[in-house]
């Protein structure tokens, strides 16, 4: 957990002090550019909805780590830029230093993606590495289900904001140091696997670079989100060789293979994770929270269906016990909306005012809705502070279709 706080101190450090050369501003003005223009280079693609830049690649992780590549090559290489030009080369050493060690923990499939991204982008293989191994966000998220409620797959048009959506809803905040990309670098990708692999198609909220994400729902609507833990055991870090990775990735492997939250709570039981973690799963009937330790792991569910969690452990995992008033602040939303409709449920508008409460508002990268029964997921992205909206709202039925 030091080495985050370091990283993110260093990191911020480097934006504050002005040290951006003119090739960094043009480098950071091109990475804008290039995520707000669409682009084909069959089968991959860039669409653009809004301001939401979404990434469809198609075929095994190779296949896919090559059109991530061909597709954003431009931006991959603006984005480089913009590392070495704002952070000070200290903090970049020691980003590449630290990646490096681990990355002989990465699963064979992960490092023939990155290797082809790397080889079609131009961009060296240690970075897109440390881009895929060092980022930690600080998040909260919360699930509202009516127990009662009879989950068959929903198929009819989205209700009005105002109305429930007669579905679990799960709303998440992604809150961390911007480093003055506020406006530019969040992305979904769309992976297409072949359908002989046996692996979910899936999309993913995330950062240009990255071959997961931090949110996520596959296409058996099972839905996925992290959150850093700040009570963790000291000392918790795994260390290189133990086949540790980092979350994003972990939840993405995991959820290519889950059709429900029970598949892929067991998937994530099973891996060793890089550090404590707290992970919000949710399918059409129920969620549940993990909390991943080094020794081992604790489910949190709920019987009433309001389920919420921030940066910490809240079993007997956690160091200590702590009040967070983000928490109390989801927890609160989604019982006031419970007596309102007289019984657990939120409609998106509610569980959009709940997200924005709960948000550390100065730190508020991505913000987004995800309703597993209807397969749909409500964005904010590349705004600041993006717990203020507006959402863009994508059928993720027809994403993963196409």
């Amino acid at each position: 957990m030091k080495l985050v706080a370091a990283a993110s101190a260093a990191m911020l450090a480097g934006m504050l002090a002005g040290c951006a050369t003119i090739d960094g501003l043009i480098a950071y003005h091109q990475l804008g550019c290039e995520l707000s223009t669409a682009k084909q280079v069959p089968p991959g693609r860039l669409d653009v909805v809004g301001n939401v830049p979404v990434l469809h690649v198609y075929g095994t992780p190779a296949e896919m780590g090559k059109q991530y590549g061909t597709v954003l090559g431009r931006a991959l290489r603006a984005e480089s830029r913009c590392i070495h030009d704002f952070l000070p080369g200290r903090a970049v050493n020691g980003f590449l230093t630290y990646a490096n060690a681990h990355e002989v923990d990465l699963p064979a499939e992960v490092r023939e993606e990155l290797k082809a991204m790397s080889e079609a982008s131009g961009v060296k293989y240690e970075e897109l590495v440390a881009l895929n191994i060092v980022p930690k966000v600080a998040c909260s998220a919360l699930a509202v289900w009516d127990p009662a409620h009879d989950s068959t797959p929903a198929t009819t048009p989205a209700a009005p904001v105002t109305q429930p959506t007669g579905g679990l809803i799960m709303g998440r905040n992604a809150d961390y140091y911007s480093f003055g990309f506020k406006d530019r670098g969040s992305l979904l990708v769309v992976r297409h696997p072949p359908a002989e692999s046996g692996k979910q198609a899936i999309v993913c909220v995330s950062f240009l670079g990255m071959v997961g994400g931090f949110t996520g729902m596959n296409e058996k609507g099972v839905a996925f989100a992290n959150m850093l833990v700040f009570n963790g055991p000291p000392g918790a870090m795994a260390g290189p060789g133990t086949g540790a990775v980092t979350i994003q990735l972990a939840m993405r492997i995991a959820a290519e293979k889950s059709a429900t939250v029970d598949d892929m709570a067991k998937t994530l039981q099973g891996q060793t994770h890089l550090i404590p973690m707290l992970v919000m799963l949710a399918d059409e009937r129920r969620a549940e929270v993990l909390e991943l330790g080094p020794d081992g792991s604790r489910e949190r569910t709920s019987d009433n269906g309001i389920l919420a969690a921030s940066n910490y452990f809240r079993t007997e995992m956690a160091l200590k016990p702590v009040d967070c008033p983000r928490f109390a602040s989801l927890m609160e939303s989604a019982a006031h909306a419970a007596a309102e409709h007289g019984k657990p449920e939120m409609s998106l508008a509610e569980m959009e005012a709940a997200v924005r409460k709960a948000a550390i508002m100065p730190l508020s990268l991505q913000a987004i809705i995800l309703e597993p029964q209807a397969r749909r997921m409500h964005v904010s992205i590349n705004r600041s502070p993006a717990a203020a909206g507006p959402y863009t709202t994508f059928d993720l039925r027809e994403l993963m279709s196409k």
